[in-house]
């Protein structure tokens, strides 16, 4: 989904409005969403503000490069779930994300 906001907000600010604004129960849902058919946001999307790119996290975001949007891209691309009925691309983007998560060290 394509979305262009003019703002003076940036950085973490501007991408907290963008998450309110496509989040149900934000209570600051924007008009694009509340009039589409889409999802809320949520962990794992990313948002592209002027060229660079933000990964929705647990708490907060990180940000991203061009090289890790194209390897996710192919690699979502080729996932089973990816053109699978019970699937489609934020299934398979899903799956890997949660794959990378629980192969990541456990911090005590």
């Amino acid at each position: 989904m394509s979305y262009v906001m003019t703002t003076e907000l940036e950085g973490e600010s501007l991408l907290d409005v963008v998450f309110g604004q496509f989040n149900s129960g934000s209570g600051s849902e924007g008009e694009v969403f509340l009039n589409g058919r889409c999802r809320s946001m949520c962990v794992n999307d990313i948002v592209g503000v002027n060229g660079e790119y933000w990964q929705c996290s647990f708490v907060g975001w990180n940000k991203v490069d061009v090289e890790y949007m194209n390897r996710l891209e192919k690699e979502v691309e080729e996932h089973p779930l990816y053109n699978s009925v019970d699937g489609g691309p934020w299934s398979a983007l899903n799956d890997i994300m949660w794959n990378r998560r629980r192969k990541e060290p456990k911090t005590v």
